[in-house]
């Protein structure tokens, strides 16, 4: 069964050390983007479009405690003809412009017949031949909410066309349409994400949703005894039949009854602290998305929250409110032209499943009451960017001198000192994110080993669930659906 039995929180904690060690340095959202085509037809006619090619294909995800679990993913088709099929969990992220014709193929790999669905898309064309033949849905059968692609078979895998025009722009989900209850389970489903026609750095049509970076945040779970039962009904199975599955093969699911009990969650197919790792590490080969977030004082982050799981999970920011500009990939407006006139703000994003969130997160350190640069500024001698490396202001609102980030704190605060004194080394106990300095982009004396993870000064605020059984690794703490929001220093470079 390949499911680890033992686990201890000095494994937990040894982990944690390991994650810490190799921060992503991109800040962009990874994903496909797919590969130009000048025939894509929905409707009449064909024209320019982007074309996907994905697999859907078994495999194993790593679980932060050791644990490994078999599952089935989708994932972009090798590179080079004859590469064995590797899914991933979730899926590859889809990125492409308002307006664009999209056409995926798709190739089953799995012991069972597979589809998908594309949640938010009108007039999706699905079939064997180039542009799709007959529109979703696939059929009356209790199992079939899509047009399928079935087994492979001794001849090899079988493909589906699916094509449609992204017309909206938004944060969308796509997913398995075949024995939903099985399939979501195992693993099938990703991201879409439909930008603005002409605005890549807004969420929606309209200057209000503008950010200046963005991070993608996957919700989910999973109850490692259901992966374990459908791993050996396909063992079972394919002793059965000589290691060739009948072509109308499905996994039965009759014996989970009502019992459902997950272990582990999931942020971007990864548990904490493996959520902080850097993205596309080998360690991962199943689970390529990282999920920290970097950022700098002001930047306007745009969090787009995506729960494929099946329970509520109440995801939790600290620092500061986020504003809810979007859900389900529809802008939160009373009118056209109106904007996200009827956002909402709040602390918690309650992520509802099959719904995404679209919302913008900032930070500023604004009404601290001190400094949170430590910067001082000595009015005995002549006002300068070197003395005063942000500017001053004089006591009749005047500024005497111009520094960078002056829309990105509170002036009040400007060189004010901290309201207390610092603490003495032996008085503190240092964590992996400690600089061993309150203060944004500086550093100071730590014992050996300890702030690993903080090289550059940030200051971290945690995104995690606030259903707290949800952050916990089988039972082992800190773990599951919890993350970081790095704030980095304006010296530190983030790459997009």
């Amino acid at each position: 069964m390949r499911h680890a039995i033992e686990r201890s929180a000095r494994a937990a904690a040894a982990m944690l050390g390991l994650c810490l060690a190799a921060l992503p340095a991109t800040a962009a959202i990874p994903g496909l983007t797919g590969t130009n085509i000048n025939n894509c037809a929905v409707g009449a006619g064909t024209g320019p479009g982007k074309r996907f090619d994905l697999i859907a294909a078994e495999g194993y995800l790593s679980a932060a405690d050791g644990a490994s679990i078999y599952a089935w993913g989708y994932g972009a088709a090798p590179a080079v003809a004859g590469q064995p099929p590797v899914m991933q969990y979730p899926g590859p992220t889809l990125i492409v412009e308002q307006g664009t014709c999209v056409r995926v193929h798709l190739t089953n790999y799995l012991p069972t017949r597979t589809s998908i669905v594309f949640s938010g898309q009108r007039d999706v064309l699905a079939g064997s031949g180039g542009n799709g033949g007959g529109t979703q849905p696939g059929g009356a059968a209790a199992a079939k909410f899509a047009r399928e692609v079935a087994p492979p078979t001794s001849a090899g895998a079988s493909t589906i066309t699916y094509t449609f025009v992204a017309s909206e722009p938004g944060t969308f989900i796509y997913q398995s349409g075949t024995q939903p209850e099985v399939q979501h389970e195992m693993g099938l489903a990703g991201t879409l994400i439909v930008r603005p026609a002409g605005a890549p750095k807004q969420a929606y049509a309209h200057a209000a949703t503008a950010f200046d970076r963005e991070a993608l945040f996957v919700v989910s779970e999973i109850d490692p005894l259901r992966h374990m039962d459908i791993e050996a009904q396909v063992q079972a199975a394919r002793a059965a039949s000589a290691g060739g599955l009948p072509q109308n093969w499905l996994p039965d699911q009759t014996a989970w009854g009502t019992f459902w009990q997950p272990q582990y969650w999931f942020v971007n197919g990864r548990n904490a602290p493996d959520t902080l790792t850097a993205a596309g590490t080998a360690t991962l080969p199943h689970q390529p998305y990282s999920a920290l977030a970097r950022l700098h004082p002001g930047d306007r982050l745009l969090m787009r929250l995506v729960n494929i799981g099946r329970d509520l999970h109440p995801m939790h920011h600290h620092g500061n409110h986020s504003v809810t500009i979007g859900r389900d990939g529809r802008m939160l407006s009373s009118a056209a032209g109106a904007g996200p006139d009827i956002a909402q703000v709040d602390f918690t994003l309650r992520s509802l499943p099959g719904q995404t969130i679209d919302a913008i997160w900032s930070w500023t350190g604004k009404g601290l009451g001190w400094d949170i640069t430590g910067a001082t500024c000595n009015l005995a001698q002549p006002v300068s960017l070197t003395n005063c490396p942000y500017g001053k202001y004089s006591n009749t609102g005047t500024l005497l001198a111009a520094g960078v980030a002056t829309t990105t704190q509170d002036w009040s605060d400007l060189y004010k000192p901290m309201p207390t004194r610092t603490p003495a080394a032996l008085e503190l106990t240092y964590g992996e994110m400690f600089s061993g300095s309150p203060y944004l982009g500086q550093t100071s004396t730590r014992p050996v080993g300890a702030g690993l993870a903080n090289q550059g000064g940030g200051i971290w605020h945690m995104f995690h669930s606030h259903n707290e059984r949800e952050i916990i690794n089988f039972g082992i703490f800190p773990g599951g659906l919890m993350t970081m929001l790095l704030i980095e220093h304006w010296s530190v470079q983030i790459d997009d």
